[in-house]
């Protein structure tokens, strides 16, 4: 999938929109009008870029009870994000519980993940609010409140993705911070509304949407560095038979906010034998998984998703049937039972399906599918067939307390047998992709060329 990005300075023009409908900044001693505010969730690339904005634009906000505020995701085709308000004295890193945890009914240890509408605090879901054909939802400060999942739609297949929500400071809430993070990528993407007495006037438009221009092209510098930073491939040569073990970087940037959505070469020529590992260089908070292989110029790659949606189901665990997609996508279905059941993503290149809003609303989270593990497994001769590297993370972020116990691994690799050109993707980040040219094996002196 693919997306017309415009030039960087063009990008300036869809940044933060600040929509006042009170009277403008400056003391007051009444009480201000309600405000409407809009947040940029994420941002677009430059031209010839593939970058991640973690970010929100601005991450700093001041406003009033009873003023409305909308998270709005940027048309980035990699746009993937969870918002969760938190209540009052609460961090972002008190409040982030991790990018998946055990799933308590699958033997195994199956992860799930967190992007659902029961927040994480044991309190019950909320009404379906918030999105754009819904009321405002209404966040009350004193515990935390999960938004939708924000996804760009995708344009070519027509979807409407989830591109907003929005919410209401309620009446009633009291004046100090209230920190926000994405459940996706944890506090490294976060920020903070800081809800003002009644009498005190919040910034101007021009001086938020002044805060948001420089944080975007601040953000714009640093990515060009952490691009530039990338390591080209690296090899191990063994003394005994002369093979090379290969090291492609994959991602890169060292903040959470901003991630480079590349690997550390485009082509990458081996001999058979040769063994190519693709390893995570990206920041804490994001994940890759890498499919393939198409051998054959125009053939399309094999692609497996590694997330599905699906929804929570409560039911007497001995009565549910076997599991059956809501719709045929002639996928494989995952294993998912007890008490949860699956919903197919669409035939397009979203990972997501659009209408995972509406599915089953105060119901909905997103699953790991089989893809998720590696298989191969890592370490094999690869010969022929679809791969899948699974999910793959940030070894620091593996090791942390966040991501303790999950299944997953920070590399990938495989011992290249065959000649030919091998492509593969990223299916987590549109755009991400690489080949590998394994060369034919020389002809010894003596023997008779291949014909």
């Amino acid at each position: 999938m693919s997306l017309m990005r415009p030039p960087a300075l063009a990008l300036l023009s869809i940044m933060l929109v600040v929509l006042a409908t009170g009277l403008a900044g400056g003391a007051r001693a009444q009480p201000l009008a309600a405000r409407q505010w809009q947040v940029q969730v994420d941002n677009l690339s430059p031209e010839g870029h593939n970058w991640s904005f973690n970010a929100f634009y601005p991450s700093l906000l001041q406003a009033h009870a009873g003023d409305t505020i909308t998270f709005n995701v940027a048309p980035n085709p990699n746009a993937f994000h969870h918002v969760t308000l938190l209540p009052a004295g609460f961090t972002p890193q008190q409040g982030y519980s991790g990018f998946m945890f055990p799933d308590p009914y699958v033997d195994g240890g199956i992860q799930a993940t967190f992007f659902n509408n029961t927040p994480n605090f044991g309190s019950p879901p909320h009404a379906p609010c918030g999105r754009a054909e819904e009321v405002a939802c209404v966040f009350e400060g004193a515990r935390p409140y999960n938004t939708a999942m924000l996804t760009s739609p995708p344009v070519e297949s027509g979807g409407r993705g989830n591109p907003s929500f929005t919410f209401t400071l309620a009446p009633a809430i009291g004046a100090g911070s209230y920190y926000y993070l994405c459940l996706v990528h944890g506090p490294g993407m976060s920020g903070r509304i800081d809800v003002l007495p009644p009498a005190q006037a919040a910034q101007s438009e021009a001086q938020l949407a002044a805060d948001a221009r420089r944080a975007y092209e601040g953000d714009l510098l640093q990515l060009i560095a952490e691009e530039r930073a990338i390591l080209a491939p690296t090899f191990e040569v063994n003394q005994t038979d002369g093979l090379k073990r290969w090291r492609v970087p994959t991602g890169g940037g060292q903040q959470t906010r901003l991630a480079v959505n590349q690997f550390g070469v485009r082509n990458l020529f081996v001999n058979p034998g040769d063994t190519v590992t693709w390893e995570v260089d990206g920041p804490p908070g994001v994940f890759h998984a890498l499919s393939g292989f198409a051998t054959r110029p125009g053939e399309a790659v094999t692609q497996f998703e590694v997330i599905t949606p699906a929804c929570e189901a409560p039911a007497d665990q001995i009565l549910i049937p076997a599991v059956a997609p809501v719709r045929s996508t002639g996928r494989e279905l995952p294993p998912f039972r007890n008490g949860v059941r699956t919903v197919s993503t669409s035939e397009d290149e979203f990972t997501f399906d659009p209408d995972i809003w509406h599915t089953c609303p105060t119901e909905e989270l997103a699953l790991v599918t089989p893809a998720s593990i590696a298989a191969p497994a890592s370490g094999a001769e690869y010969r022929a067939g679809p791969v899948t590297s699974g999910i793959l993370m940030n070894q620091a972020f593996l090791e942390s307390p966040a991501g303790a116990g999950l299944p997953f691994r920070s590399s990938y690799s495989l011992r290249m047998m065959e000649a030919g050109v091998y492509h593969y993707v990223c299916v987590v980040h549109d755009g991400m992709e690489g080949w590998i040219t394994v060369r034919p094996r020389p002809t010894p002196p003596g023997e008779p060329g291949e014909p």
